[in-house]
């Protein structure tokens, strides 16, 4: 949307502090360092770095600056909307300049206010996640490639006397095949009903 017709927009309003709001209880934009009516202030990771992001409650939008050039953006930055979206932007954040100079006026204010506790525990949910996750794979692979080592072993079976469909009863030349299956499970089909089966559905197993 256009800048102009979004500052007309009735709904603007609405929708921005829709977005606020949400963005107050998300871990994805770094550590809360301030939050008021009027704008919201977090120390993320960019890299090796870090940087200032800064999201204004008038907007539904932000900037974002380098840790490292934060006292000069405060002193300097451009505050006249040479660098914003549009005029609405940049009325807000000269709102909030003050605000900002008295709270946080040094790169070393805003670390100590960064509350990482947090992220940190986000981080460590997300690791303890990706762990199980991992370990479940690992249990579904070992599964899997059991099941289908027993399948693979009725081939010899297959040849020599012929498999009794699970399903039909029937001993055709049933098709063989190693995937096409989740997870690559091997399985046969057969060319009588055109099921498929695997060991485990031979009860009681044939041998």
């Amino acid at each position: 949307m256009h800048g102009d017709c979004y500052e007309a927009w009735p709904d603007r309003a609405e929708l921005a502090r829709t977005h606020f709001e949400a963005r107050a209880g998300s871990r994805r934009f770094g550590a809360p360092v301030l939050a008021t009516d009027d704008l919201m202030v977090f120390l993320g990771r960019l890299g090796d770095a870090l940087e200032v992001r800064i999201f204004l409650t008038a907007t539904a939008s932000g900037i974002s600056v380098p840790l490292a050039e934060w006292e000069a953006w405060l002193e300097h930055g451009e505050f006249d909307g040479s660098t914003t979206q549009h005029t609405l932007q940049h009325l807000a954040l000269a709102g909030v300049r003050e605000l900002l100079t008295a709270q946080l006026p040094t790169a070393e204010a805003v670390r100590a206010a960064a509350d990482w506790e947090p992220v940190r525990a986000e981080e460590a949910r997300r690791a303890a996640a990706r762990r199980a996750e991992a370990a479940h794979r690992a249990e579904r692979h070992g599964r899997l490639a059991g099941k289908t080592a027993r399948t693979d072993a009725l081939l010899e079976v297959l040849s020599a006397r012929g498999l009794p469909c699970p399903h039909c009863g029937r001993r055709s030349d049933h098709r063989y095949s190693a995937d096409g299956r989740p997870h690559n499970e091997s399985y046969f089909v057969c060319r009588s009903c055109g099921r498929s089966f695997t060991a485990e559905d031979l009860d009681p197993p044939a041998g």
